[in-house]
């Protein structure tokens, strides 16, 4: 495990810190990339009507998510996935 004193370098050479346990390193640009084309292109926001959720919901099906569910943690199997 890297300690808090360990510098890293990518393949450019440049120095990097090690990702602690929970942080995404692509999240960060995601967001900053979605929040720039909100930024610059307003007017291509949607609202979200009664018709745009019936068709999201053709789309996914009877897939069923329980928002209140706890969140898997590492090492727990998806019972789907067990037997692959």
């Amino acid at each position: 495990m890297a300690g808090s004193r360990q510098v890293f370098q990518d393949a450019s050479g440049e120095q990097v810190q090690p990702v602690q346990q929970g942080e995404d390193p692509a999240l960060a640009p995601f967001l900053q990339t979605l929040d720039d084309h909100i930024s610059a292109h307003p007017e291509q926001l949607q609202p979200l009507t009664t018709d745009l959720m019936a068709h999201l919901d053709n789309l996914a099906g009877a897939i069923h998510v329980d928002l209140d569910a706890p969140l898997e943690t590492d090492g727990e199997e998806d019972e789907d996935c067990a037997s692959l």
